[in-house]
Order: structure tokens, then sequence, then C-alpha cells
């Protein structure tokens, strides 16, 4: 059983619709995960209402208002019904056979990542329909195009790894994710490539929601932060690990 977190942008727009129908494909999975939508926003809020997932509040904050990951991490560790927790970007589409892909890790504990395919989905899913899976597994084969190991969405591992322990990484923002693999690979904990046994769909989408946006990819000043907290912790280690190093 796995408990699933994720920091969601506010539901606004287009975002709304991304966010939706990562969470419905969630709600899908079996067995049912935990879903935990982590934020103060209200529309976040309002939406793990509708939705009938958990919400957490109370999160501590970057000087501009974004959610800093060793909170996130922390409160969701503390409160987790299950032994296997998954992190990941309220963007991210998942499927029956990631959590096949998971029920095969035999290791007392681990780090499961994985590559994403980016698509262009425009609006919100039919998730009611029985078929949904094969559909949106068929236009993600035609029309996605796989990213490359930086690209990493997701994090599965498992409740006793001690990986809940993060820095004040900011969320959404570069870097946190090379530290991330790093400090598993230095702690011992194993490190799982499921990119070829699973099918994840990342939502393409903009970034006009970073403060401060510089105007290309997630330029900005919490973009800095977070570059110069992995700079302190790296030091002169300058491989940034990313899903190779599984």
């Amino acid at each position: 059983m796995i408990t699933i977190f994720s920091v969601p942008k506010p539901f606004n727009n287009s975002t709304a619709d991304i966010q939706i129908n990562a969470i419905q494909s969630w709600q899908r999975l079996e067995p049912t995960p935990e879903i935990i939508l982590c934020g103060d926003d209200p529309s976040v809020i309002e939406v793990a209402r509708e939705q009938g997932v958990n919400s957490m509040t109370s999160l501590k904050y970057s000087s501009l208002g974004t959610p800093l990951l060793n909170s996130v991490f922390s409160k969701v560790h503390a409160v987790a019904r299950y032994p296997i927790l998954c992190y990941l970007n309220t963007d991210i589409i998942f499927f029956q056979d990631l959590v096949e892909s998971v029920q095969k890790i035999h290791l007392s504990r681990y780090l499961a990542v994985g590559q994403r395919t980016d698509l262009d989905l425009v609006g919100t899913w039919d998730f009611s329909v029985p078929n949904w899976q094969t559909e949106l597994q068929a236009l993600s084969k035609t029309n996605g195009k796989l990213h490359s190991i930086f690209g990493i969405d997701y994090f599965i591992f498992t409740a006793n790894s001690g990986l809940h322990i993060l820095p004040p990484f900011i969320v959404g923002r570069p870097r946190w994710d090379n530290w991330f693999i790093f400090n598993a690979r230095k702690n011992g904990v194993p490190v799982v490539d499921i990119t070829g046994v699973n099918s994840v769909i990342h939502q393409n989408h903009d970034y006009a929601h970073i403060p401060d946006w510089k105007g290309q990819g997630w330029s900005g000043p919490e973009t800095d932060h977070n570059s110069q907290l992995y700079n302190q912790l790296i030091g002169a280690y300058v491989h940034h690990c990313n899903i190779q190093d599984a």
C-alpha cells in the first residue's frame, strides 16, 4: 500500500485541469492509495475536500511563499498510513502498471525513480470510462516524448529509508531532485529505475506560476536558493545524480 503526497499549485485555469487529471488517475490505482494534498492555498484545501482525499496544511514557506520540502516530507512521514511513500508533482498521471512495478521490488528499503513521457493534454480526461488507461496510454505512445534522465518527477521510497529528512529546498525548483538521489546513494539506500515497466505521463505546462519568473524555464530567485543550497551540500562533487545513477 502506498501513501501518495504532492504539493499542488493553486487550482486556476489550465493548471486546475492538469492537476485534477493527475489526482483522478491516482485515485483509480489498486489497492487504493492514501492521497495527501499539501498546501495552505484555499483552492488546494477545497479540491482535496471535493475529491475525497486528505489535506495537509500549516507548512513552512520560502520568503516568496513557496512550500519548503523539508516541511512537506517530515509532516507527511509523521502521519502516513502506509510503509511506502510516493512524492510526485501534481502534473503526473499514473497507471496501474506503476503499482505492479513497485510490488516487484523485493528490498527492505529503497528509492524508486523513473523517466516520464511528456504529453500535451488539453482539458480534463474522462476517467469514468472503463478503457481510460488504454486510450490514454495509446495517446501517450503516439504523441508523447520520453523525457531525459534529468526529468525526475516522482520518488517512491520506503518509510524506513530515512529519506524523509531533507534540507530546506523549495518545492518545484531544480537541484533538490539530484540531491535526493545523491543522498540515497550516500546512505546506502538502493536506487531502482522503473522506467521500463511503467508508463508515467507528465502533462506539459509553462512556468508562469514561479515568483519573479525570469521567462525561461523555472529561472528565478527560488532556483538560485536551491542551487546555492545544493552547492553547499554537495561541495566539489560536480556530477548531478539522475535516473541513470540507479
